[in-house]
């Protein structure tokens, strides 16, 4: 007999999903229409034909009401706090006062953290309060205060406005999804603990550090590198992994390891399990054991959904032979969506939730296909050791394929990307990363009452992590292993997605299935949702187009790179010129700076941060992290505390994701150029910028010795660029003929002042570039100078004419 797989749960899930997305795309902001759904579902609940049908619209209309109002009151919230905030006088900065809510997120050099709705905003004697949840960070440098759950926190910050329809990598977004309409970065803070604590708020502020001692137990015991890898893994504290960690993690196919969900809950609840069997606990003993293990372990790591999700689905499960009830895996997971819903309603747009839920729906419509590889495979292979591995490896692969199917139209957004590697790296990775976390989690729960023992334990997992992450990479680094350049789908895209992955007979769960039919089915919608997947993103219009500005300050360096979904990079500041640079960039059509890249500490390449940090909202800093320093330097450092701009240090390796298919390869420095004290130009940052089949050489004042150790170390191809920046604005110790020879540029652009006191550019090299027959830009000469590529094609524009240039040159691939 079958079981159909619309559970009355399920479809109220469903249903309170439509109305939360009818009211978002709306943008209702009142209550009425739910008032009516409302009214509506309970005339036909007491109309005198009660039959089968009428209830189901009834429940139909209630729960759609219900999701309505939810999301109407969602922005109801959103848009009186943007008009509070509106309403203060203008200034530059405003006091905060309010009460902190969940543990505060501390990075290597900033902390963040959350006040609850409530929170007050005051600029000269006004008053604004929040009904939104209210983030604000404070950059630390390596001293974060001491702020916990509940304190009273005061501060006085910037005001930065949140924008939720940026770039869809954009931090901005992540900010959006979680309630905020702003958020405050913060030049003072003070925080005071609560007077009379709640027994709640004391269990949550000791929870707070027992995760802070962990941490600290990981960072004691375990090199830099996989005390932050382990520390996202266990805890999901992401702050310490550098960006090319995560960018190898979403290219493996990895990142759900810092989701911190079911394998965590799993284990955890296997090792409380295996300690009670071992004292002696009975059944019920043991699954009141596991229960509270599963909320200490939820308040651990900040009650993410994703967690919630897992513990709350576990839990279901252990609780399964104390109530002598059956739990069907689907009506479980649809309650508890259901309930993380009405509870917490901002998690419907969080990714984390998104993806969690995903993936256990994935995992309860896949096993047909999990069971029939064991039930055809077993017999054949036996069961012996060796084929119970293959087999297991198999079905994991089989699971991780079906997960990444499902998954693929929500993380193309986020992650740009798509992998395809991933079934293999999950199989092969996940089996190792399970012990790696039950050891962990083991030295964490021994850590309180024994910290020398614990200490130990955790010791030994410094070669394990470091051969996890050692792997993660060699998997990143497939040729072809993952699907890039990826733009946000549309929902009607995927929904017929979705349509096309769930519409064969497998969506029917039966008591008594047969998994060949089982397998048949979810192979050929597979089959047809690949087809789906590989062929739609090359039907989108997806706006891969870029411009790279070379801003014409003086003797100086300025270039503006812009991407066509609105991310902003601007690499170096030139000279300090009042506001001219600032009034430019305005005039450009430019409202902020989502990084900030300082080559290195001469004055005509950073002297105007300052004035740029007062104008602009800054997502983030990139240095080279060279010693040398500089007047101007100091006053740049002056800023970035005033503002607290997270800074990022880079070298050789390292990539600036900027959107779909556009990033930024760091070329240099390298450590030992980092040690030359006063030479600052051998230590310049070198960016590769790659837009689609062209890029641009920014090489900032890099010199010969700069250029041969690029030349030493790195393939060709990683320096072939269309357009170069000619090195420290065409001296002659720049731009060597064995390093043009090398990138073959058919453009170089000369960013120097007008008969400048140091005779750039020097005849030597231009002489050099002329040789080439590449062809010369000059700001002295044109003014600024805008490049505009699609990947393929590229156009270059001109403020000046002259008699050798036109007005608009264009040259083609």
């Amino acid at each position: 007999m079958e079981r159909d797989l619309p559970r009355p749960t399920l479809l109220a899930v469903l249903v309170l999903i439509l109305g939360r997305v009818l009211a978002w795309s709306v943008g209702f902001t009142g209550w009425g229409v739910a008032v009516v759904l409302l009214v509506a579902a309970i005339g036909v609940g007491l109309s005198k034909r009660r039959s089968g049908h009428a209830r189901a619209v009834s429940l139909f209309l209630g729960f759609l009401s219900v999701g309505v109002a939810t999301q109407a009151g969602l922005q109801s919230f959103e848009f009186h706090d943007r008009a509070a905030v509106a309403s203060l006088p203008e200034a530059p900065f405003v006091e905060v006062s309010g009460t902190v809510d969940g543990h505060p997120r501390v990075g290597s050099e900033t902390l963040l953290l959350w006040l609850q709705p409530g929170a007050e905003l005051s600029a000269d004697g006004s008053e604004a309060f929040l009904s939104t949840p209210l983030p604000v960070q404070f950059r630390t440098d390596n001293n974060a205060p001491r702020v916990e759950t509940g304190d009273h926190l005061q501060a006085l910050g910037r005001v930065v406005p949140v924008d939720g329809d940026g770039n869809h990598l954009s931090w901005d977004r992540w900010l959006d999804a979680q309630g905020a309409v702003l958020l405050v970065r913060a030049s003072t803070l003070q925080s005071t603990p609560p007077a009379d604590p709640s027994f709640w708020l004391r269990y949550r502020r000791a929870m707070g550090r027992l995760s802070d001692s962990t941490e600290e137990l990981l960072n004691e015991n375990l090199s830099t590198n996989s005390a932050s890898l382990l520390s996202a893994i266990m805890l999901a504290r992401t702050g310490g992994l550098s960006e090319q960690q995560r960018h190898d993690f979403q290219r493996a196919g990895l990142m759900h390891l810092f989701a911190v969900s079911g394998l965590h809950a799993g284990l955890i609840a296997g090792l409380i399990v295996l300690v009670a069997a071992m004292l002696g606990l009975g059944p019920r003993s043991r699954a009141i054991v596991v229960l509270v293990g599963l909320l200490v372990f939820c308040t651990l790591t900040g009650f993410r959904s994703s967690v919630l999700r897992a513990s709350l689905l576990v839990g279901v499960f252990v609780l399964q032979p104390l109530v002598r009830r059956e739990v069907e895996p689907l009506s479980a997971l649809s309650s508890v969506a259901l309930v993380l819903l009405v509870f917490r309603p901002r998690a419907l747009w969080q990714l984390d939730f998104q993806l969690s839920f995903l993936c256990a729906l994935t995992l309860v419509l896949a096993s047909p296909g999990v069971i029939a590889i064991q039930e055809h495979l077993g017999p054949k292979l036996g069961w012996k050791l060796p084929a119970r591995i293959a087999i297991r490896w198999l079905q994991l692969a089989f699971v991780s394929a079906c997960l990444q199917l499902a998954l693929a139209p929500i993380v193309a957004g986020p992650f740009g990307m798509v992998s395809l590697i991933a079934p293999i790296a999950n199989a092969l990775i996940l089996p190792f990363a399970a012990p790696i976390l039950g050891v962990g989690f083991l030295g964490a729960l021994l850590h309180p009452i024994a910290p020398e023992m614990a200490a130990g334990l955790v010791g030994l997992l410094d070669w394990p992590v470091a051969g996890l992450s050692m792997a993660t990479t060699l998997f990143a680094r497939v040729p072809g292993g993952a699907i890039e350049g990826l733009a946000p789908w549309p929902a009607w895209a995927i929904g017929i997605y979705y349509l096309i992955l769930l519409s064969g007979r497998w969506m029917r769960l039966r008591r008594h299935f047969s998994p060949v039919d089982g397998a048949w089915s979810v192979g050929l919608t597979a089959i047809f949702a690949l087809v789906f997947l590989i062929w739609f993103p090359l039907l989108q219009p997806i706006d891969r187009t870029a411009r790279v500005t070379f801003l014409d300050v003086g003797q100086g360096d300025a270039v503006l790179v812009e991407t066509g979904d609105g991310v902003t990079m601007l690499v170096d500041a030139g000279p300090e010129r009042g506001q001219s640079l600032v009034r430019e960039l305005r005039a450009i059509g430019v409202d902020h700076l989502d990084t900030l890249v300082l080559t290195h500490a001469d004055a005509d390449h950073v002297a105007g941060a300052p004035a740029l940090m007062d104008a602009f909202p800054v997502g983030r800093l990139v240095v080279g992290g060279s010693l040398a320093t500089t007047k101007s330097w100091v006053s740049v450092a002056e800023s970035v505390d005033r503002h607290r701009i997270p800074v990022v240090q880079v070298s050789r390796g390292d990539v600036l994701h900027l959107s779909s298919g556009i990033q930024a390869d760091v070329l240099h420095p390298t450590a030992e150029f980092l040690d030359e004290g006063d030479e600052r130009n051998a230590a310049s940052v070198v960016l590769r910028v790659s837009v689609g089949e062209t890029s641009f050489l920014l090489t900032g004042d890099a010199d010969f010795d700069s250029e041969s150790d690029m030349l030493a170390h790195l393939p060709e191809a990683n320096l072939r660029s269309v357009v170069l920046k000619a090195g420290h604005h065409g001296s002659a110790s720049s731009t060597s003929m064995p390093f043009l020879g090398t990138v073959r540029p058919a453009h170089a652009v000369i960013s120097c002042g007008r008969n400048n006191r140091y005779g750039h550019p020097a005849p030597e090299a231009l002489a050099r570039l002329q040789e080439m027959g590449v062809r010369i830009w000059r700001t002295d000469r044109q003014g600024t100078l805008s490049f505009e590529s699609d990947g393929e094609h590229l156009w270059v524009r001109v403020e000046r004419l002259t008699d050798a240039e036109p007005l608009i040159a264009s040259w083609s691939k």
